[in-house]
């Protein structure tokens, strides 16, 4: 529901409740808690008039139910689990006072403020350099690691390798053809 889509899916499983019969206010529990996403674009999908500490508490108020007093401690600590430097000041900053990288950071900790068991993760490295992209995909293998479900979505082959376990390959939103990481890409049997 949230780019305006309908689903066609016959089943659809959420951590492990029939989602196709889920109310609009479940859904709300649903996400940032048991599924957050880190959007492909973090200039867009970060508000440039709030800063990203007030951003990311909001994400928490409204999923966590956290306190102020426990929120904002919990914003410094996603902060620095995403290795933003200087976590207090970069807080206080608004999206476009940040880098780039930072912004991308401030993209993922907002996805892990809700502690989530599945995370997807949207194209996440693009218009990154290969040092930050190599740091996103370092934070996306440690959620993995954490035994955290990852879900990536990319067309970049070795960023896929470089994490995945299984894949499943579309084209125009239809699965072709899914795999162990190890069949599909040593072994491919759609020409797609």
């Amino acid at each position: 529901g949230l780019s305006g889509g309908t689903v066609s899916a016959t089943e659809l499983s959420v951590c492990g409740q029939n989602a196709l019969a889920l109310p609009d206010r479940s859904w709300q529990q649903i996400r940032g808690n048991s599924v957050s996403m880190i959007l492909q674009d973090a200039l867009m999908a970060l508000d440039p008039l709030r800063p990203v500490g007030r951003e990311i508490g909001d994400a928490l108020k409204v999923h966590a139910k956290l306190p102020k007093s426990e929120r904002t401690q919990r914003v410094l600590q996603v902060l620095e689990s995403v290795r933003m430097p200087e976590p207090e000041r970069r807080a206080k900053q608004r999206s476009t006072e940040l880098s780039g990288g930072m912004r991308q950071r401030a993209l993922i900790a907002q996805a892990l403020a809700g502690n989530p068991q599945v995370v997807i993760a949207d194209e996440a490295t693009t218009a990154l350099d290969s040092a930050l992209t190599a740091l996103v995909l370092t934070q996306l293998r440690e959620l993995k690691e954490q035994g955290r479900g990852v879900l990536m979505i990319s067309h970049d082959l070795a960023q896929v390798a470089h994490l995945a376990d299984d894949i499943a390959v579309m084209r125009h939103g239809e699965i072709v053809e899914t795999g162990t990481t190890e069949q599909i890409l040593g072994n491919p049997q759609h020409a797609y």
